[in-house]
């Protein structure tokens, strides 16, 4: 086959096709990985949920044909991030009401995924920062409305 005319072992092309993988899993866990008490975290979890919007554009858009290339199931973000911020939304009462802790966790894993945003962003059609607002509107759908201030 194709491994006898490049003149190489199958276990050596297995071994570098193994290594690259490995490679882009790690390139993408380290560009996505938020560090615990950063100092930059806000206080309130409306605006924590725009700055991990924001965090995760900003990591997509640095090379979305990276993104594209790697396997969908690859998780590049901790497990229990989206949960702890939908708990943090719950806990402040900023969930709609009837909005489940679970539901809340499933919307923040969509409107921060690779997927949504390419979708969005794709070709530049849209800025980064047009992404980040549409995002966010999405993300109402399980906050409660805050109140519009009247002009005087």
């Amino acid at each position: 086959g194709a491994e006898r005319r490049a003149r190489v072992s199958r276990i050596t092309v297995d071994n570098q096709i193994g290594a690259q993988a490995g490679l882009l899993r790690e390139l993408a866990a380290g560009a996505h990985t938020r560090q615990p008490g950063d100092a930059s975290e806000p206080d309130d979890p409306r605006d924590q949920l725009r700055k991990r919007l924001g965090d995760s554009c900003a990591v997509w858009s640095s090379d979305p044909a990276l993104f594209r290339r790697l396997p969908q199931e690859l998780e590049i973000k901790k497990p229990d991030d989206d949960r702890f911020l939908a708990e943090r939304l719950g806990a402040t009462d900023q969930l709609r009401p009837g909005c489940s802790l679970k539901e809340a966790e499933d919307v923040i894993g969509a409107i921060t995924s690779f997927e949504v945003f390419d979708r969005l962003h794709k070709d530049g059609r849209r800025s980064r920062a047009a992404v980040v607002e549409i995002l966010m509107r999405l993300a109402s759908t399980i906050l409660v409305s805050l109140p519009t201030s009247q002009g005087s």
